[in-house]
């Protein structure tokens, strides 16, 4: 994160941080890209506050995720609704862990979201249209790099 700070030439205040109180904290954070994800790590680090995530269970596909993501307090969710009082009661049993200077990290709209619509739901345009019944043609041809 460091490199990013320096290559970007960006700079972190934090305003208020006097009136931080003893944890365990609950964070939340609108997912937009792929540095919501560090963004939350750099930040907490600055005041020695251990983050632990709740994360889609889809998630553990990729093996960094899984094999670290795993031996870390984190806590993985299925989205589908199918283990409800499952995912609950890890959330649950992840929040009485917490010591104070834990916090957990939460992404409410579960997903990378460019306009904040839940990501996964097609954007709809101005004039109400989500791009028509060819869109996935059009982009199907797009991503082939054909004219």
């Amino acid at each position: 994160m460091n490199a990013v700070r320096q290559y970007y030439e960006v700079r972190f205040e934090v305003d208020g941080q006097e009136t931080l109180s003893e944890g365990p904290y609950l964070l939340w954070m609108r997912h937009c890209s792929l540095l919501d994800t560090l963004l939350p790590a750099m930040l907490t680090a600055r005041f020695s506050i251990r983050l632990r995530y709740v994360l889609k269970q889809g998630l553990l596909i990729d093996p960094c995720l899984d094999i670290v993501g795993q031996r870390l307090p984190n806590c993985f969710v299925q989205r589908d609704g199918q283990d409800t009082e499952g995912d609950i009661g890890r959330v649950t049993a992840l929040r009485e862990e917490l010591g104070s200077d834990d916090a957990i990290m939460l992404y409410p709209e579960g997903t990378r979201s460019r306009n904040g619509n839940g990501g996964g739901k097609p954007r709809t345009r101005s004039n109400g249209s989500t791009g028509g019944p060819n869109r996935k043609a059009r982009r199907a041809h797009l991503q082939s790099g054909t004219a």
